[in-house]
């Protein structure tokens, strides 16, 4: 006897479906990314940490200005995630931080935070997303 089966949602709507998670997916991974790495990110002058440039396609240049806060760079990654809307979600993602003295501080040369917490906060939503 054979066995048949059927979809449920036609194909075209299963893809429409799929796409849109995989969209949704790839804005909650760049704001947890973002917020992670600018949080992380020691302050003294606020350089570092407003140094976190998003874009998608390619390294973004420049470096942002001071921003102690973080909220003009949480801005900036809620900017870059609305750009993944109209791109179905099919992009690469890079957060580039410029400031010169950025490797120096990942190494642990300050004392606000651990030595190499750019490995860590992908460490920590590659852990959440498998």
């Amino acid at each position: 006897m054979a066995v048949v089966k059927s979809w449920t949602l036609p194909p075209t709507a299963f893809a429409k479906l799929t796409e849109k998670q995989h969209t949704q997916i790839m804005k909650k991974l760049t704001f947890e990314v973002g917020r992670r790495l600018i949080m992380k990110t020691p302050v003294d002058t606020g350089r570092a940490r407003g140094g976190w440039m998003p874009s998608i396609g390619s390294p973004a240049g420049g470096e942002g200005g001071p921003d102690p806060e973080g909220v003009q760079t949480l801005a900036r990654v809620r900017v870059t995630m609305s750009e993944i809307d109209s791109r179905g979600g099919q992009v690469t993602i890079y957060f580039t931080n410029n400031v010169s003295y950025i490797g120096y501080l990942n190494a642990g040369t300050s004392k606000q935070a651990p030595a190499h917490f750019v490995e860590a906060t992908v460490d920590e939503v590659t852990s959440v997303i498998q």
